[in-house]
């Protein structure tokens, strides 16, 4: 147990969370905070249930790991019931609420924890919580880290930031701090100790270790926002793992449907999430990562061609003009958990989103008039129109291959390697794909234009 776990656990039980027996608290370099088992946890026993049609189904009961009750929980329903005392300084940021987003509320909020350190409720959690060293989020990397990402989705221009989505992020993030330190004066509270590093903090704390209120709150039809349940965010993610999330009037059970041994590391799971997710939104990524994909994004069409998007895949296209989000697709690689796109046409567009490809066999019909292909020319014409885009995205990666050092120097470099040889690696089984179709194609036509004439 080490010196910021020590008294977490006993905390937690004070407040009213529950921690299975045989579960410890432990920290080490590679895992940070964690649990493990102390002995052998068996796995639950399955529960026999009815079924509508009368039948019965065998569901696999959960052993609960860990219970964090509602009212220990930290998001913006929780702040504002907070009763507010002119004598007590401890939560001058609830204030805030109404005049800044809800969750810019938040961040204020456990910043104020944070720098009341043992008058807060929550000290030992947060004293527990990862430093700003410790963060590993783009945000927090250097300029030697951030070459690792130069070319990808997550910084695609090397000159130009403002075209990443991190610096989108902190520029939001900037001016939701500056509105609130101005907040705070207008309130005649002292602004002063929250800089800028530190609101940074509790963002990135937020967004990297909260869970969402539709989840916790399912019939509610308010805005969802985000909470923080102490403790049970300190299990780690491991894609599969088979757990149980129970929300009862927004508390957090962890529920376990597998057997651990003795020594063996307990973990929660995130959803399937890709290593752009993970990477961003965490801080971390996985090694061959099944749920691993590449974001690819195509411009907004004609208006003309969107309606006719709309009718061809409704669920997809839905917006009454163009939502950017319409045009944001996910290329999959081969060892991808859930397979290909199994609606495709052909086998070299397994890894290939059918909405996607079906807008550019549109736009080559919208475009060509009269003289539109059909068949197996069009799908010959819009893999062709489609190669050369991938093709620039893969080289906007790999021409910093020679800038790179042979080996990542910290972990935030090995988890930026890991994102990196992932997009690659599914950049280049996508292409040569549709290369090698291309190739049979010629290869048997001498106009491959014809292609299934």
């Amino acid at each position: 147990m080490s010196p910021r776990s020590g008294g977490l656990v006993e905390w937690f039980k004070q407040q009213g969370g529950y921690l299975h027996s045989n579960i410890h608290l432990l920290e080490d370099e590679d895992n940070g905070l964690h649990f493990r088992a102390k002995e052998n946890l068996k796995q639950a026993a399955t529960t026999e249930v009815s079924t509508q049609t009368g039948h019965s189904e065998s569901l696999p009961s959960s052993t609960v790991a860990c219970t964090c009750p509602v009212d220990l929980s930290i998001s913006i329903s929780s702040i504002k019931c907070l009763v507010e005392d002119p004598k007590d300084d401890r939560f001058s940021t609830t204030k805030l609420a109404g005049r800044l987003p809800d969750a810019a509320v938040t961040y204020f909020f456990l910043a104020e924890q944070r720098l009341l350190k043992e008058r807060s409720r929550w000290y030992p959690y947060i004293d527990a919580l990862p430093t700003e060293d410790e963060m590993s989020t783009p945000l927090y990397f250097s300029r030697e880290d951030l070459v690792w990402l130069y070319g990808t989705s997550i910084y695609p221009s090397d000159s130009d930031p403002s075209r990443s989505s991190i610096e989108a992020r902190k520029e939001m993030w900037q001016e939701h701090w500056e509105s609130g330190r101005s907040a705070l004066q207008e309130l005649g509270a002292n602004a002063e100790p929250y800089t800028w590093d530190l609101f940074l903090w509790a963002a990135t704390i937020f967004t990297s270790r909260s869970f969402t209120s539709a989840a916790a709150f399912p019939s509610s039809t308010d805005a969802t926002f985000s909470i923080l349940y102490p403790v049970i965010d300190l299990f780690n993610h491991r894609t599969g793992a088979k757990v149980v999330w129970d929300f009862s009037n927004g508390n957090f059970s962890l529920g376990l449907t597998e057997a651990y041994a003795t020594g063996d590391q307990i973990f929660n799971n995130y959803a399937p999430k890709g290593n752009e997710e993970l990477l961003t939104g965490y801080g971390f990524t996985l090694d061959s990562n099944p749920c691993d994909e590449v974001a690819v994004r195509l411009g907004r069409p004609p208006g003309p061609l969107h309606g006719i998007l709309k009718e061809l895949h409704p669920k997809h296209f839905k917006s009454e003009t163009w939502d950017p989000l319409e045009g944001t697709f996910y290329l999959r690689g081969s060892n991808h958990y859930a397979g290909g796109y199994s609606s495709q046409q052909l086998p070299c567009l397994r890894g290939i989103p059918p909405e996607m490809f079906s807008m550019i066999e549109q736009m080559i019909i919208f475009m060509s008039g009269d003289d539109a292909p059909e068949g197996g020319e069009l799908i010959y014409a819009a893999v062709e129109e489609f190669l050369p885009p991938l093709r620039m995205k893969l080289e906007a990666i790999t021409r910093w291959d020679e800038q790179l050092p042979q080996e990542p120097r910290n972990k935030k470099q090995r988890y930026a390697k890991m994102y990196r040889d992932g997009q690659v690696a599914i950049l280049t089984e996508v292409i040569r794909e549709l290369e090698a179709f291309l190739a049979t194609v010629e290869s048997q036509l001498e106009d491959p234009a014809e292609y299934g004439a």
